[in-house]
């Protein structure tokens, strides 16, 4: 049996009543992430790609006995590494990052293989990636790992809210919600303008854009934000009077920009008062 049809029958059902049997499978997640890990550079130009490569996956785990040392061919790439990293998404609710500490044998740095995935010009695997990221992210334990990346994730993740891909801007309108970094994500230049386009466009699903005008929301909350965001403050109304699905969450974005006491625009501009 070749690997990929391994993963298939080990991993094709994925209801959430599998997650917790499959969390608890000995090295499981090692032999998936060391899939991840092993095949980030499969999207290479077909003339650079060998044709047959031997990979051993997940050393010292139950799953690795299964399949490790099989010959893949290129082809086959792709999709198992899409069935991993699916499988992973699907136990992202109950994933420790502790859990892969550097004295285990089998350690595998988890957090740059996922920013790999992120980074791909691959659909699958780029959307795959901004939603685990956003499951992660929701565990504070988490934090402690993923805070050396975060200044990448925000820069990849405004990139895919901005091209034409969906299910892309989908994934990463998600993944910021949980994010909540509210400097971070204000900083990055195009944030603003890419999550109000993903409004106004606007995305057909309409709990993508909720998540946006959520994001918007808790950007304008940090006093910081406040210069930056005034400048915006056009756009913001024209959503408020045009769309009433988001008058109540620009309403209160405009009363957070204008009516604070501290606010040097309050005299001036304070007309969105409540």
């Amino acid at each position: 049996m070749g690997i990929g049809h391994s993963y298939n029958a080990l991993f094709q059902r994925k209801e959430d009543m599998r997650k917790d049997s499959l969390a608890k499978i000995p090295g499981l997640l090692d032999a998936l992430l060391q899939v991840i890990d092993d095949w980030r550079n499969i999207a290479l130009p077909a003339d650079l790609i060998r044709t047959h490569r031997v990979r051993t996956l997940g050393a010292n785990s139950m799953v690795a006995d299964l399949i490790r040392t099989h010959r893949v061919r290129t082809l086959e790439d792709e999709e198992l590494v899409t069935n991993a990293l699916e499988t992973i998404v699907n136990l992202a609710s109950l994933l420790d990052l502790r859990i892969f500490s550097s004295a285990k044998p089998s350690y595998i740095k988890i957090t740059p293989a996922i920013m790999g995935m992120l980074g791909s010009t691959t659909k699958a695997w780029h959307c795959a990636a901004a939603e685990l990221l956003g499951w992660m992210i929701i565990n504070p334990d988490n934090e402690l790992f993923l805070l050396p990346f975060v200044p990448q994730m925000h820069k990849r993740l405004v990139d895919l809210m901005s091209i034409q891909a969906l299910d892309a801007q989908a994934a990463a309108v998600g993944a910021e919600v949980n994010m909540d970094c509210r400097l971070k994500l204000a900083s990055e230049r195009w944030a603003v303008d890419r999550l109000l386009k993903v409004i106004k466009t606007p995305h057909p699903v309409p709990e993508v854009c909720r998540k946006a005008a959520m994001i918007l929301e808790s950007l304008v909350s940090e006093p910081q934000n406040r210069a930056l965001l005034l400048t915006y403050e056009n756009a913001f109304a024209d959503i408020l009077f045009s769309d009433s699905r988001y008058s109540d969450t620009f309403g209160r974005i405009l009363y957070e920009l204008t009516s604070r006491p501290n606010n040097k625009f309050t005299a001036a501009r304070g007309v969105w008062g409540m």
